[in-house]
């Protein structure tokens, strides 16, 4: 795996005044990158602020500088050179869709994804670890949009494993039924699946806040938490996929938050912010 170097100056930790004019060159110049400067982070009363000054800015210190950026992009030496100079400070944004497309999965994911890549000797392109605990794969463009067809192509022979465990994944698979099948199908005779995933009335309490709160702001509601499985329905998904002896059980953990900012950093850090 190659390392993609730091590309926000933390106030707390100041990197060496020209590490970034230096890194921004060197994707311009080795890897041929188009890069633009972002806004950059500022010591405010003792704590980090980002320098558009926009307070509660959602993303402080990594998003563009001006509206113009698709313009200003460049991968010129000479170009990005001058840009850093007018201000070092500024963090180093990647515009994707040019000479590479991102691919943005949660850490565990992506981290058991190198792993595979690593056991089947496949070259690793550069790979970057966000502050929110996600891996970001830099590849080719037009690579992101071959990902779906890929995944449908990778799979098990037909019973090939004696044993499938999965935690906490299934609930956010969109075709529940065709992946049990799938496994199903992968599995050898008398072969077992032992599976949790999150289900029933979890996050209700945040569905029918949203639901209140867009009913008396848009005059309507739209889903905005994933709906969950019930305990009912995987027994009756289980069968029709083709499984003997389905054993179904639930464990009900409540969990209480401050306020619901803390509940959505807690899912979000769980790579879990579209549930």
């Amino acid at each position: 795996m190659q390392r993609v170097e730091d590309t926000i100056a933390s106030p707390q930790h100041r990197a060496a005044p020209d590490q970034l004019p230096r890194t921004a060159v060197r994707y311009a110049e080795e890897r041929h990158w188009d890069v633009v400067p972002g806004t950059w982070l500022e010591d405010v009363d003792g704590g980090p602020r980002c320098s558009c000054r926009i307070p509660g800015c959602p993303a402080p210190g990594a998003h563009p500088a001006s509206a113009d950026w698709p313009g200003r992009a460049s991968g010129s030496p000479v170009v990005v050179r001058r840009m850093w100079a007018a201000e070092p400070r500024a963090s180093i944004l990647l515009p994707t869709g040019r000479t590479f497309d991102a691919i943005d999965v949660p850490e565990v994911a992506g981290c058991l994804a190198l792993a595979r890549m690593e056991r089947m000797d496949l070259p690793l392109g550069p790979v970057m670890c966000t502050p929110a605990r996600r891996l970001v794969f830099l590849v080719l463009p037009g690579a992101a949009a071959k990902v779906p067809d890929l995944l449908r192509r990778q799979g098990w022979l037909p019973a090939a494993l004696d044993l499938v465990v999965s935690g906490l994944s299934l609930q956010f698979v969109n075709d529940l039924p065709g992946t049990l099948i799938q496994i199903r199908r992968a599995l050898k005779p008398d072969g077992l699946l032992m599976a949790a995933l999150i289900g029933g009335d979890s996050l209700a309490e945040l569905r029918e806040a949203f639901a209140v709160a867009e009913s008396e702001i848009e005059g309507g509601i739209s889903p905005r938490v994933a709906p969950f499985a019930d305990l009912r329905d995987i027994g009756a998904l289980l069968q029709r996929a083709g499984f003997a002896l389905p054993v179904v059980d639930s464990d009900r953990l409540t969990v209480r938050y401050d306020s619901v900012l803390a509940l959505m950093h807690d899912l979000r850090r769980m790579g879990a912010s579209n549930a």
